[in-house]
């Protein structure tokens, strides 16, 4: 949709640390809705599944060609077409299929709400339609969606849905974002589905929540993965509202899809709890998420948390304990407050499934209690010390090697206090998991995918350079080929570069060719290459040289 850049994890989560230090909640009053603004590129307001979702500018009068409310928004009812500046909401006609996504993702918003609140006249929870596509845009990407952002921050949404990625982080859009995350509005956005694992804006701003996608079953679906993913979503077969009648349905995949089903939790955990934080209802949505790392060992820590769970989450900011001994996610929010002036003792245990090298952790510590101390250990058997003091000198980042801790925390004054912890374990970088850039070979061996018995990486991209001895020619036998059929592919190519002329073949599938022969005394250069989707075993190919 837009070129991707960079912004580290790192400064992501240290910037969502120093704002839990805020207490302050962006709830409405009482007796307002809680209100979702989705930034896409069209809305059919008048689809059914909307019905009583609606969300209504009770400062604007309909029709009157005034800007009653001094919003520069002329009859900004229901929302506002932010890139052609009115308040038309609906693409064009002639446009309709290709303007269809707004629709269709503020339907999976709309039957999230109706599926946890049933059958209601009138919902506490509202949609805003935020249009921030024009209709005469050529691209058909959200190339307005920071102004979209901006608009719904002014106008009182509770919740954002960001069902795009991507672009750059321009000095004007990172305004936008620094602004929205001052205000407390909790901003959901989409990580992409291009099958890549590099960083994309706007997920690396930390006002953003990252939401990666699933399948059903847990297992990746081949959307994008990555540090910047702060939870997990189904993102497949869903049925959701068409823009082309305001009863038409159609079905498709994507972490659109579930980021929207995350912007509707967090809007149902707000309606429960008023008062809750953007801290408190991601430290909720990251506690109770199911973890998915098990399932896609390939991908471990690269899910976020793992997979939305709603009631788990709503109960979470109702104040209901989760009665946890370990928890597996691979990064989280724990956050801990004690306002009953009481002594207290906790433990958490973090222990996560998969292959980590160590872990990152931003703790804060907030109050009047001079009485609280905190000791981390490894949570193996030495238990060694990692850290241990007074609440009130934690350090501002800590960085350990361990994968396997538990915190421990005690207080003994009769002060309130809050305490808690960002943490992220370091993932490893799958690309180059077993095989990474050019390995030059100059005697007899065995070419693997290096994965052993595991099946091999995602996004593998390997050379091995043969080079035969004077006078000798390369032979290659392979014993073993177990790939995704013209997609994960072994390349073998005559000389030292990968120019088309001199590739000689292809093999994916598990057929494995004839012993082969590189004659001329040239050298051989295989080439393996894997996508985001499917793995499977491998290969292994003997490297001999004969006299030629």
């Amino acid at each position: 949709m837009f070129n991707n850049v960079v912004y580290g994890v790192t400064a992501k989560l240290l910037a969502v640390t120093l704002l839990l230090i805020s207490s302050y909640s962006h709830a409405a009053d009482h007796a307002e809705p809680i209100v979702i603004a989705v930034v896409d590129d069209g809305f059919n307001v008048d689809h059914e599944i909307f019905k009583g979702l609606v969300w209504t500018n009770s400062n604007e009068v309909a029709n009157n060609d005034v800007d009653d409310d001094a919003n520069d928004s002329i009859d900004d009812i229901n929302g506002w077409d932010v890139s052609d500046q009115d308040s038309r909401l609906s693409a064009p006609a002639s446009r309709i299929d290709d303007l269809d996504h707004g629709t269709f993702i503020a339907g999976i918003v709309a039957h999230t709400i109706r599926t946890h609140l049933g059958d209601l006249v009138d919902y506490p929870i509202k949609i805003m339609f935020v249009k921030a596509v024009s209709d005469s845009s050529v691209r058909n990407t959200v190339e307005d969606g920071y102004l979209g952002i901006d608009y719904a921050v002014n106008a009182g949404a509770d919740v954002i849905n960001l069902s795009w990625s991507g672009g750059k982080s321009t000095k004007e859009a990172l305004t936008v974002l620094n602004r929205a995350q001052q205000t407390g509005v909790f901003i959901a956005g989409s990580m992409g589905n291009y099958a890549q694992a590099d960083p994309v804006f706007p997920l690396s701003h930390s006002a953003v929540f990252g939401v990666s996608g699933v399948a059903s079953d847990g297992l990746s679906f081949g959307g994008n993965v990555g540090n910047e993913a702060d939870i997990a979503a189904i993102a497949t077969d869903m049925r959701s509202a068409s823009a082309s009648s305001n009863m038409a349905y159609r079905t498709d995949k994507g972490t659109s899809n579930a980021t929207a089903q995350v912007s509707a939790a967090v809007a149902l955990m707000k309606l429960s709890n008023r008062s809750a934080s953007s801290a408190e209802i991601r430290s909720c949505l990251q506690s109770t998420s199911v973890p998915v790392d098990a399932m896609n060992p390939n991908f471990y820590g690269q899910f976020g948390s793992g997979q939305l769970n709603i009631e788990g989450a709503i109960d979470c900011i109702k104040g209901r304990s989760i009665k946890q001994d370990v928890f597996e996610q691979p990064e989280g929010l724990l956050l801990h407050s004690n306002n009953k002036a009481k002594k207290s003792k906790l433990t958490w245990h973090l222990k996560p499934v998969g292959n980590y090298s160590g872990l990152k952790i931003f703790p804060f510590f907030e109050g009047k209690n001079k009485k609280v101390t905190v000791s981390i250990y490894a949570g193996n058997n030495n238990g060694k010390i990692l850290w241990s003091g007074n609440a009130l000198d934690f350090p501002r980042e800590l960085n350990l090697d361990e994968t396997d801790i538990k915190i421990e925390l005690s207080s003994t004054g009769r002060r309130d206090y809050r305490v808690g912890l960002k943490y992220a374990f370091d993932t490893i970088n799958q690309a180059g998991r077993f095989c990474r850039s050019r390995v030059e070979v100059t005697i007899p061996t065995t070419i693997s995918d290096g994965s052993a018995q595991s099946n091999y990486a995602n996004y593998s991209n390997c050379e091995w350079l043969i080079t035969p001895p004077p006078n000798h020619n390369v032979t290659l036998t392979f014993t073993k080929v177990d790939t995704q059929l013209h997609t994960d592919v072994v390349h073998l190519f005559a000389g030292d570069s990968r120019q088309q002329r001199n590739l000689l073949m292809k093999l994916s599938g598990q057929e494995t060719p004839k012993k082969l022969l590189i004659n001329g005394g040239l050298p051989a250069l295989l080439w393996f290459v894997s996508d985001g989707e499917q793995a499977a075993g491998g290969f292994e190919v003997d490297v001999k040289f004969v006299p030629n």
